[in-house]
């Protein structure tokens, strides 16, 4: 199974250039013909340990993220990069389920709310 982490406000027609990148690479994906397809789009990406060098936006989203997330609650603006790797092996191993079995093509779209909670539950 093939899976795509794309971006919080993914589209192809947006004004900026990597929000249209991931959006235009999405459509991409759709188009050709995956029988399961899981679209992650997370929002800010945490990792374990903070860059040597962050970039410029990081660096002001490491402020504002967490202040976002506890105004958020449970809505959070955040994931953890080993809960989206989690979520990844999931929705993989959820798509090769489908495959096993008949039926119609499917592009899952799953947002960071859809990520966290696919991170967390119960392995099955």
């Amino acid at each position: 199974p093939f899976v795509y982490v794309s971006s919080v406000g993914a589209n192809p027609s947006a004004y900026f250039l990597y929000p249209r990148t991931k959006g235009k690479t999405e459509e991409s994906l759709k188009a050709m013909g995956f029988p399961h397809l899981p679209l992650l789009r997370p929002g800010f990406l945490k990792t374990v340990e903070p860059r040597e060098k962050p970039r410029t936006m990081e660096g002001l989203m490491g402020y504002v993220v967490p202040a976002l997330d506890m105004v958020a609650g449970e809505a959070r603006v955040s994931a953890p990069v080993t809960d989206v790797a989690k979520a990844m092996i999931r929705a993989a191993e959820s798509a090769q389920a489908s495959a096993q079995g008949e039926g119609e093509k499917e592009v899952r779209l799953l947002v960071n709310k859809d990520i966290l909670e696919l991170a967390r539950a119960e392995k099955s």
